[in-house]
């Protein structure tokens, strides 16, 4: 019998947030810059893409 237990993709993915946020605590203040700029572009780019496809110009 297979005693592993299957995860659900929330705890997945809360394992990897969590290695994501230990690592990102480890960067300097430049990356963490640099990564902040990186998240706020891809954020507005995908609010971009948001209205062009509410407004149909996909």
């Amino acid at each position: 019998m297979d005693k592993r237990k299957e995860k659900s993709i929330g705890e997945v993915l809360s394992e990897h947030e969590k290695e994501v946020i230990k690592v990102y605590r480890q960067l300097s203040e430049d990356n963490k810059l640099t990564i902040d700029i990186l998240i706020m572009r891809l954020r507005k780019h995908e609010q971009e893409v948001m209205t062009d496809a509410e407004s149909g110009n996909m």
